[in-house]
């Protein structure tokens, strides 16, 4: 992390069948040794866990804080809205002190509007909690006895739709339905330019439809996406 410049942190799977089980020894050593890296090479040194269906839940985070002393706000628990008693546990991590991470792809048992939406009411700042879609990442589907069945891969529509029903269904400003993927996001990670439209911050904008639509996509003030298409295609995507 101290030498590559595009490595910010690292994540590890916990509470999940398909992890490699880490002890908390294990974790606490993976979560200093990239607080020290991010000290170093002037990075952010956060710690992402992915976190599974276990009873478990956060227990194994709660472990690493008991036996280490990296601080609470470099740590990030993800996918916290797959089950009720998980996201419980998220609110009172977030109280805290910690940031949690809503995933938008997963809609029940807590959708991603409403799970924000409850973190404000239980009067967690919009700081203290982030939203990602898993784009491109897989979804795997298992039967009742744990057999894998078939593979998907994870959209990135679902970010929008989010706070589309944050601004239609929960009464939220625009500004704030987008703090979660925006500003919030950069807070945390130490990105210096991005997450708020503000003098001399690179110029990455969506223009909206009153509907929430989008129109147009700037990054670094290049035009994306005009009239609601991508004018700028990747290197293996048609033209």
């Amino acid at each position: 992390m101290a030498i590559i410049d595009r490595v910010i942190g690292v994540k590890c799977a916990i509470s999940d069948h398909r992890s490699a089980a880490p002890d908390v020894y294990h974790l606490a050593n993976m979560a200093a040794e990239s607080r020290v890296g991010g000290l170093l090479g002037g990075k952010p040194g956060v710690t992402v866990f992915h976190m599974g269906d276990s009873k478990k839940a956060l227990q194994p985070v709660y472990d690493l804080l008991e036996n280490c002393d990296v601080p609470i706000s470099k740590l990030l628990p993800t996918h916290v809205n797959r089950n009720v008693p998980l996201f419980e546990q998220a609110l009172e991590f977030a109280r805290k002190g910690g940031t949690i991470d809503i995933t938008s792809s997963i809609d029940e048992p807590v959708a991603p509007a409403e799970g924000i939406a409850r973190a404000v009411q239980a009067g967690i700042p919009l700081t203290r909690v982030t939203l990602s879609s898993d784009g491109n990442g897989s979804q795997p589907f298992f039967d009742d006895e744990g057999n894998l069945t078939h593979i998907g891969v994870a959209g990135f529509e679902t970010l929008l739709e989010t706070v589309q029903v944050l601004v239609k269904d929960y009464d939220f400003s625009i500004s704030d339905a987008l703090r979660p993927l925006t500003s919030s996001v950069a807070g945390f990670l130490n990105l210096t330019g991005k997450g708020e439209i503000l003098p001399g911050n690179d110029a990455d904008l969506l223009v909206m439809t009153p509907e929430l639509r989008i129109e147009q996509v700037y990054a670094r003030g290049k035009l994306m996406v005009k009239d609601g298409k991508a004018c700028v295609k990747g290197t293996f995507e048609t033209a």
